[in-house]
């Protein structure tokens, strides 16, 4: 079973495409999850929604799109640039794409050889968690994504993407396609 995993498209039209491309180079991939911020920051929102219905793909939710359908939270530092953003993006989206965003799941769990596959944005307690990174304590992190039952939780939101082995479950952490924090496109990710 192959799984590939990605997150944070944040509207990177160009970055998706290349990821998918990358993707069809790989021997068969049976799955591909998203793991949320699909469409908010970047300047395309609607094309990339619209090939991500296209390509079929399990999505899940992240707190950019919750702030899409929702009254986002206060950014006290940025909010009037962080509103007028999420006013931007809306308007690009019809309301039935809208309806679609809200409708997501907070997460996605399959089932393979080596136990289930926990897919989330953030934590499997919060859209906007950071509490399984590597500045993290073993405590923080077990309070966050212990007791899922999952072999493997995988997430985004970091932009940043690391492997963390708990005695509970091995995270991963998948990045960003859309806005990575190491300059580039990751176009690897793929789980055997």
């Amino acid at each position: 079973m192959r799984i590939a995993l990605l997150s944070d498209v944040h509207g990177n039209l160009s970055g998706l495409r290349a990821v998918h491309d990358a993707l069809t180079r790989e021997p068969a991939v049976d799955h591909v999850v998203v793991a949320g911020d699909l469409l908010q920051g970047g300047p395309r929102p609607r094309e990339v929604w619209a090939f991500l219905a296209e390509l079929g793909w399990t999505l899940v939710r992240g707190n950019e799109d919750a702030a899409l359908v929702e009254a986002p939270a206060a950014h006290p530092t940025h909010a009037q640039a962080y509103q007028a953003a999420i006013t931007w993006t809306r308007a690009q989206l019809d309301p039935g794409t809208l309806g679609a965003l809200a409708a997501l799941p907070f997460s996605s769990r399959l089932p393979t050889p080596a136990g289930d596959l926990l897919v989330v944005h953030s934590s499997p307690r919060s859209l906007d968690d950071r509490c399984g990174g590597p500045h993290n304590t073993a405590a923080e992190v077990a309070a966050a994504y212990a007791g899922t039952g999952a072999s493997a939780i995988a997430f985004g939101h970091y932009h940043r993407s690391f492997v963390r082995p708990m005695p509970f479950a091995l995270l991963i952490n998948v990045a960003s396609v859309g806005l990575p924090l190491y300059g580039r496109i990751r176009t690897r990710g793929i789980a055997g």
